[in-house]
């Protein structure tokens, strides 16, 4: 049977931590802003979560309105595709080693734009066909899978109650936590921890 590995995004592949950190270090290196703005700017972060994701374009325009900066400007700090590539994580090489041994896709949450540009590093490693994003990603988990019936199905990530809730719909996917801070977890339905992606070697050797 096929095989495919699912991978979520953020704190899986992906540092927002780290991110916002040094967007935020550069809009107060640029426009000399102060510590006191700067716990501003993480309030706008907090606030930009209407619908229980990040949505860069409230984030952005609440920047823009607080500190009269234009928007453009904020945008093209945001959106350095460069900054947003720096914050991957270092393990995520792997993906050039195993793309040719099996198939990879992505089911996360968040907005679609933002999530797909922390792709771009990859290339068509992924396949946009695989590519999984949504405001609510548990929800159509049980859509998605129907597209791989035929698919042994290895889902990855940072969230003990997404693999919860995905092996409830299928006993079957193999759940894999990643714990970067190596805290061992007791959860039965989670089949394998790990704390670096270079770990998943085992699944396809």
């Amino acid at each position: 049977m096929k095989k495919i590995i699912f991978f979520d995004i953020d704190r899986t592949l992906f540092d927002p931590n780290s991110f916002l950190d040094e967007f935020y270090e550069r809009l107060i290196h640029k426009y000399g802003l102060d510590a006191g703005q700067k716990a501003k700017l993480i309030k706008f972060y907090a606030s930009s979560k209407p619908k229980d994701y990040f949505d860069p374009q409230i984030f952005l325009k609440s920047i823009s309105k607080k500190f009269n900066i234009e928007i453009n400007t904020i945008q093209t700090l945001f959106w350095d595709q460069k900054l947003i590539d720096k914050h991957l994580y270092k393990d995520t090489d792997i993906f050039f080693q195993i793309s040719t041994k099996t198939k990879m896709g992505v089911f996360s949450k968040g907005d679609y734009k933002f999530q797909k540009s922390k792709l771009k590093r990859f290339g068509k490693l992924i396949r946009n066909a695989d590519i999984h994003v949504f405001p609510n990603k548990i929800e159509k988990f049980l859509e998605i899978l129907k597209n791989y019936s035929d698919h042994n199905i290895y889902l990855i990530d940072d969230e003990i109650d997404v693999l919860s809730e995905a092996k409830d719909i299928n006993r079957n996917i193999f759940t894999i936590l990643i714990n970067r801070k190596k805290k061992h977890v007791k959860n039965d339905k989670i089949d394998l921890q790990i704390s670096s992606l270079s770990q998943i070697r085992k699944l396809y050797e």
